[in-house]
C-alpha cells in the first residue's frame, strides 16, 4: 500500500496475540480479585489495542464509507475511554 516492502507485519499480529493472550491470561487468573490493573497498564494496552486493531484496520486500510464508519468509531470510543470524575470526584476510566 504504501510502497515499503517490509514484511514484518506478521511479527506485529503476533506481538498482538501474545499482548492479547497475556491480558486474557491475567484477567482470568486475577477473577477472583476483580482484575484490577494499573492505570499505566489499562492505557498501555488500550493504546496498543487501538493502534494495531482499531486504527489500522478501521480507517487506515479501509476504504470508502467504511473508513468514514471507522472514524466514527475512534471518536465513540475516545468517548468511552476518557476519564471522567463521578459525582464523588473520583475519576472512572
Amino acid at each position: 500500500m504504501y510502497g515499503l516492502d517490509w514484511g514484518g507485519g506478521v511479527y506485529v499480529n503476533y506481538a498482538f496475540l501474545g499482548v492479547w493472550a497475556l491480558d486474557l491470561w491475567r484477567w482470568r487468573a486475577e477473577a477472583h480479585r476483580g482484575a484490577t490493573r494499573s492505570r499505566w497498564g489499562t492505557w498501555l494496552a488500550r493504546a496498543f489495542y487501538f493502534f494495531i486493531v482499531i486504527l489500522n484496520g478501521a480507517v487506515i486500510f479501509a476504504a470508502g464509507w467504511r473508513r468514514w464508519l471507522g472514524v466514527v468509531l475512534i471518536v465513540w470510543l475516545a468517548a468511552a475511554w476518557w476519564p471522567r470524575r463521578s459525582r464523588g470526584g473520583v475519576l472512572r476510566a
